[in-house]
């Protein structure tokens, strides 16, 4: 079975924004989705949720 495109993604600081973390998904490369978020464990739970969800489509 042929491996799918990579995706991954990571939740970075964003000093001196509303939100001061932002979760990043990237497909290879590319950035396909970034979401601002409150707190690190937000963060968290959507990029496990949005991985999660590109790797069923």
């Amino acid at each position: 079975m042929p491996a799918g495109p990579t995706v991954n993604g990571d939740v970075v600081a964003t000093p001196g924004k509303a939100r001061p973390y932002a979760v990043i998904v990237r497909l290879r490369r590319v950035v396909v989705r970034q979401e601002p978020v409150e707190s690190l464990a937000e963060g968290r739970r959507l990029l496990v949720r949005l991985l999660a969800d590109a790797a069923i489509e």
